[in-house]
């Protein structure tokens, strides 16, 4: 088999964006008769240049790897990205992992790829040094929805307001983060609506609120392809219950389903699919819980088709 078809990316997010330049690279491979790579970094180049500006990951490691292998990608090579990774020049990045490590034949990137000691090397760069070992560029032009185009900052932007229809156009699919599920109070339990509280480690949360939310677990016991539950969950403060306001939102997640194994110490991914209501503060309990149920029925209702 030849050298393979190399795509270069970020790809935080695996938006529609990040999609295009994947598929491309998949469909040149199945084209030359050889595999489709996805060249990625770890951690995000901005958590190690410029941390005071480093953005919330819209996805962690192990979604994205997951991503790149449903899009048709055969293999993915991480790079460690780290201070002296950035200061190498582009003709060395260029010899050293495209040539020498990956023997790419050709590679696929976007529009506004950069790379090498202060963002140095353009598109234009990276087609001039690959020619010079036989290596075809292909640059993947940007991903339009409704006229925007799609980048992790906007679905950050869109995701911080709330917008989940918007964010799910971007994607493709609903919104996710992941998160350990860690012991609550278990007030819910004594009420019959037991909750797993998911303490999130990656993605981008909506403001707080009720939603309807498919949840999955992930990890060594799970497939990445695990059906998802259909669930609820409230995001917040919990202004009935808590004397105290805490530091950060809480995710409370309930499973519309009975035959739910234990799940504390797991890692759930939590998927948002609809706002139901914001979150209020109740006169009792009593009505709170009373709000749940309708909550329950409402989310019953609205993943019904999902």
């Amino acid at each position: 088999m030849s050298g393979p078809v190399v795509a270069i990316g970020i790809f935080d997010g695996v938006h529609r964006g990040h999609r295009a330049i994947l598929g491309r690279a998949v469909r040149r491979a199945r084209a030359l008769g050889t595999s489709a790579v996805a060249l990625t970094f770890w951690p995000h180049p901005a958590v190690v240049v410029a941390p005071h500006r480093a953005p919330p990951m819209l996805l962690s490691l192990d979604q994205r790897l997951a991503a790149f292998v449903a899009c048709g990608i055969a293999r993915t090579v991480v790079l460690r990205f780290s201070k002296t990774f950035a200061r190498q020049a582009p003709e060395r990045f260029v010899e050293r992992v495209l040539v020498r490590r990956l023997r790419a034949r050709e590679v696929v990137v976007g529009h506004d790829f950069r790379f090498g000691r202060d963002r140095a090397g353009t598109v234009e760069t990276l087609r001039a040094l690959a020619r010079t070992h036989g290596i075809r560029v292909h640059v993947v032009p940007p991903v339009r929805v409704r006229g925007v185009r799609v980048s992790s900052k906007i679905i950050r932007r869109a995701m911080a307001r709330g917008r989940l229809s918007t964010v799910r156009r971007y994607f493709g699919r609903p919104p996710t983060v992941i998160g350990r599920v860690v012991r609550g109070a278990g007030r819910g339990k004594r009420v019959g609506i037991p909750t797993a509280n998911v303490a999130v480690t990656a993605g981008v949360l909506p403001p707080p609120g009720v939603y309807a939310v498919q949840a999955r677990p992930l990890g060594a016991a799970a497939h990445p392809a695990a059906p998802w539950w259909p669930a609820v969950a409230n995001l917040g403060w919990r202004p009935t219950v808590e004397r105290r306001h805490p530091a950060a939102p809480v995710l409370e997640v309930h499973l519309l389903r009975r035959d739910v194994p234990p799940l504390r110490g797991r890692t759930l991914e939590v998927a948002f699919v609809q706002r139901l209501r914001p979150e209020r503060r109740f006169p009792s309990v009593a009505a709170l819980v009373a709000q749940i149920r309708r909550d329950i029925a409402a989310a019953r209702r609205r993943l019904i088709n999902v």
